[in-house]
């Protein structure tokens, strides 16, 4: 008996019961379960797709270097960072007061003087003087009967209330009570924006505040605008706002190239924030301060109603440097988009055109089970082996043989 060639039998037995427990798990040949598939490079003599691949390459690459490079940059890496701003306010007015000239600087006009992060500019000034706590008419509380009043302390008088409050109260129709300063020489007072920002991931920093002297808008470099100059950015004029008052956004405005400039000056965005498109008109802006003297009994004041302009101030932009990562990214984008190209060719030879059949034949081909082949060639070789030899007696074994 071959012992050796026994042994490679239940060897070669054992793998062949392996395959067919896969084949059988599967309910179909393995080959094609687990079939590789490749590339063919096939050549079509077709103008139509030529020109399809072609315009899409040709379109794509018209992206990459409109948009991406010239337009939206790219290759540059940006940096967004906030700053700091400044105000310095200079100017005169004058108004006429129980006709005589009363004359307003830019102390008055501009009150508060500091304000973190923004600037307030007079336009209407109302004042009433000499106010002392006690009982007189509120012209804002109009009745007919006291149960309109103030509860337990108002009462209905003449049609209006009687209140507890300093008297004698504001009253804007009434210039013997409150007199009325329209400030419009405040539309040529100057603003002169100082402002700075620093790029933290290049560590560079540029400002405006170390500038000794203003320039004057419309000039180049400009760091000091009018009033007016300021609406009229905005897209309105003083004559608006004057009466009522108004809310401004005043950004500066930063676009600095981080490898190149060593100076980097803002631009100027002013826009409006009280209005809106269902309040043209806005709300308008107004506050009251008062300037208390005497003590006690005697202590009186003058309140002023300050309707005006304010400034909303604040500083941020964009720092920009050529990055090799963001080069890096935007080639691999440009290799990744020119495949659509071909996407686009192979859909519209597979599925759009006449000849999709016979270009489908030509780009798909299935090869023969090898494996199977193979197989059948090694059953063969077994079978061939199994015969017995010449001069050599073929002898059943199993396991009975084995006990004895």
């Amino acid at each position: 008996v071959s012992t050796q060639s026994d042994g490679g039998l239940l060897i070669r037995v054992a793998r062949k019961w392996r395959v067919v427990m896969l084949q059988d798990l599967f309910d179909e040949d393995i080959d094609s379960v687990l079939g590789f598939r490749t590339k063919k490079l096939v050549s079509i003599k077709d103008r139509r797709l030529g020109f399809i691949h072609r315009g899409v390459q040709f379109a794509v690459v018209l992206y990459i270097i409109v948009y991406v490079v010239f337009i939206n940059k790219g290759y540059l890496k940006t940096e967004l960072q906030t700053g700091s701003v400044i105000t310095a306010v200079e100017g005169e007015t004058i108004t006429r007061e129980n006709n005589a000239l009363k004359y307003w600087d830019s102390t008055e006009a501009a009150y508060p003087p500091l304000e973190p992060g923004g600037v307030f500019i007079a336009t209407k000034v109302l004042l009433t003087k000499q106010q002392t706590r006690g009982v007189c008419a509120d012209p804002t509380m109009p009745c007919t009967d006291s149960s309109q009043c103030t509860r337990g302390l108002g009462q209905c008088k003449n049609k209006v209330c009687m209140e507890t409050q300093w008297c004698p109260a504001e009253d804007s129709t009434d210039q013997t009570v409150t007199e009325t300063f329209p400030l419009t020489g405040t539309a040529d007072f100057l603003i002169w924006f100082k402002g700075s920002i620093k790029f933290m991931d290049s560590e560079t920093q540029f400002s405006t505040m170390v500038d000794r002297d203003p320039v004057i808008w419309p000039d180049d470099g400009a760091n000091t605008y009018s009033v007016a100059d300021l609406m009229e950015i905005a897209g309105t004029t003083f004559e608006a706002v004057k009466d009522s008052g108004a809310i401004f956004d005043v950004l500066l405005y930063w676009s600095c190239n981080l490898d190149l400039s060593s100076r980097c000056a803002p631009s100027l965005v002013v826009t409006r924030v009280d209005a809106s498109s269902t309040n043209p008109r806005g709300s308008g802006f107004s506050y009251r301060r008062a300037v208390y003297y005497g003590s006690g009994d005697s202590e009186s004041r003058d309140l002023y109603k300050m309707t005006g302009i304010r400034f909303l101030v604040r500083s941020t932009g964009f720092g920009y440097r050529i990055s090799m990562e963001a080069v890096m990214l935007q080639l691999s984008s440009a290799m990744s988009l020119l495949t659509v190209a071909q996407v686009v060719a192979d859909f519209m030879m597979l599925y759009i055109l006449p000849e999709r059949k016979r270009y489908a034949a030509k780009k798909y081909d299935q090869t023969k089970d090898f494996s199977d082949m193979l197989e059948e060639l090694e059953r063969k070789q077994n079978d061939k082996e199994m015969e017995p030899k010449e001069g050599q007696i073929a002898v059943d074994y199993t396991e009975e043989d084995d006990q004895m």
